[in-house]
């Protein structure tokens, strides 16, 4: 997928994550945890989170 600047991403038209297995690095805030709540609503097996601080993971 490949998008030029006159594009927008829109997760709803992600295709199906269902069996796939998600590694999200920076998932405690901004970018990395908008990812993580994208990425729910596609089905994954399994979303893995890092992140550097504990309270927030």
């Amino acid at each position: 997928m490949f998008w030029t600047k006159e594009q927008d991403f829109n997760p709803k038209y992600m295709p199906s994550l269902e069996g796939k297995v998600i590694l999200v690095t920076g998932a405690t805030a901004g970018l990395g945890k908008e990812s993580v709540l994208q990425f729910a609503h596609h089905n994954p097996q399994r979303i893995y989170l890092c992140g550097r601080n504990l309270q927030k993971s």
